[in-house]
């Protein structure tokens, strides 16, 4: 049988309004080095600027994250912000996607859960497709794995599930928080938009692979978890235009 190697990549800042993320990161690891049956890695990227509360090895030992094939990967962020967000994801996701060794590499936000369906469904994966996932979000934070998967849960994108319903904004929305490709693929979109935007981030990556010539699957068996979050959408003009300017361009960057 085929044994795909993935590389996980995420990133965390712990600002204001997000110390929690060490807690979501820690169930993060757990859930892959507890189910994932095929070789791995995980790759956090750390986005440090001023606006940082703590930094991530002063709350989760590097040496416990080392266990799970983890590690930290320190990035100073010096990025153009003005719009005073707390952190554009992309720059730190591209810095993982150039460090992962492996064949393929899976992009999530650091509060994603995985159960077991996931890793039975990586033998399957297969270069030149671009994978989104039914998401679904439990009803309240969790303390452990297990709990997380056996908790009541609501699917966020259950559009998905109907391939007649496919369109590119079904495809982007909550796309963000997982994206999986090959590393040729991710590599050759150039990974995420480096702009000061990053709220249609996902858009943009949806629409760059659809006119790379990316086929896109959504395996129906397959589930993943998040915790409650605010999935409010913007419709700010200068948003908007950014994306509007990826409708026609085959990289990222």
């Amino acid at each position: 049988m085929f044994q795909p190697m993935i590389s996980f990549v995420t990133c965390i800042k712990l600002m204001p309004g997000y110390t929690d993320f060490a807690d979501r990161l820690r169930l993060y690891v757990d859930s892959i080095a507890e189910h994932c049956t095929v070789p791995y890695e995980i790759l956090i990227v750390e986005d440090r600027c001023a606006r940082n509360v703590a930094l991530l090895d002063t709350v989760v030992p590097p040496a416990w994250l080392a266990q799970r094939r983890a590690r930290i990967l320190p990035y100073v962020a010096a990025y153009p912000n003005p719009h005073g967000y707390n952190m554009i994801e992309a720059y730190a996701k591209n810095v993982g996607i150039l460090a992962a060794r492996y064949p393929f590499i899976c992009v999530t936000n650091c509060d994603i859960v995985f159960g077991s369906c996931f890793f039975e469904f990586a033998p399957s994966l297969t270069p030149g497709v671009f994978y989104r996932f039914l998401q679904y979000e439990t009803d309240a934070v969790h303390s452990s794995v297990d709990a997380v998967l056996a908790a009541p849960a609501t699917c966020i994108n259950p559009t998905l599930a109907d391939p007649t319903q496919w369109t590119l904004n079904t495809i982007a929305y909550k796309s963000g928080d997982i994206m999986l490709m090959d590393s040729d693929s991710w590599r050759r979109i150039r990974g995420y938009p480096e702009n000061d935007v990053w709220v249609h981030s996902d858009l943009i990556v949806c629409t760059v692979a659809r006119n790379a010539g990316l086929k896109l699957m959504v395996p129906p068996s397959v589930r993943i978890y998040t915790s409650p979050q605010d999935r409010a959408h913007t419709t700010r003009g200068f948003e908007l235009a950014k994306a509007y300017e990826y409708l026609d361009r085959l990289t990222c960057n």
